[in-house]
């Protein structure tokens, strides 16, 4: 069975939510958790803009954050990978004032001028040594604003929900970006998602709904082709 719609998709999830975490949680560990719990658990001690921003500059943070984004498939032996840490770090901080704007934002409850502000973001962040942006920003803003932005990336996320995997235009990507995180917002609303503390890896109402998608068989990721 594949998924013909978004309503299909809603549904199963739905039905298997619980189980689906559960299935990601068991398949998936190390590294790749490990770190981003722990980034995680800094961030979630921030209460004011004033702790958030101390944050961006702490560099124990920012060591997770970049060996979170670096499990999570971004750094491959002799690849053209992700910036140097240094460069990493100057990322962040040249985009900490709309950073700490959007600190208490929630993807539910997202507004126009939100969304211009994490726009400009986008554009502005570069991780990669490639020109390509949409998974590498994704994840990185995932642990800086978990609430507000899924991580996206092209095995599960892209796969379903763009037709378009890979592209370099910036243009694009930031199209792709915005109208993921639009569908990424509907299940959020349709499932009635509520916090857990059932898997440490479900860090964020959008984290719950990332570790559902990515328990789903990838052959039902696919959406059906329909008939001409």
């Amino acid at each position: 069975m594949k998924f013909k719609d978004n309503v299909e998709l809603t549904k199963y999830l739905e039905k298997n939510f619980d189980k689906l975490r559960e299935m990601t949680y068991k398949k998936y560990g190390g590294p790749s958790v490990y770190f981003h719990i722990q980034s995680m658990k800094m961030l979630r001690k921030c209460k004011t803009s004033g702790q958030y921003l101390k944050l961006l500059k702490n560099e124990h943070f920012v060591e997770l954050v970049y060996a979170s984004v670096a499990s999570w498939g971004m750094q491959r032996m002799g690849g053209l990978g992700m910036v140097d840490f240094e460069d990493f770090k100057e990322e962040i901080l040249k985009n900490k004032v709309n950073l700490v704007k959007l600190s208490t934002s929630r993807l539910s409850k997202i507004s126009e001028v939100e969304k211009d502000i994490l726009g400009d973001i986008f554009d502005r962040m570069e991780i990669m040594k490639s020109d390509s942006r949409l998974v590498s920003n994704s994840k990185l803003l995932h642990h800086l604003l978990p609430e507000l932005v899924p991580p996206m990336d092209r095995a599960h996320v892209l796969k379903y929900f763009h037709k378009h995997l890979s592209t370099k235009n910036i243009k694009k990507e930031r199209l792709i970006f915005f109208d993921i995180i639009d569908k990424y917002r509907e299940l959020l609303i349709d499932l009635k998602v509520k916090p857990k503390n059932k898997y440490d890896f479900d860090t964020s109402e959008i984290k719950m709904v990332d570790n559902a998608l990515m328990g789903i068989p990838k052959d039902k990721l696919t959406p059906k082709k329909k008939k001409s």
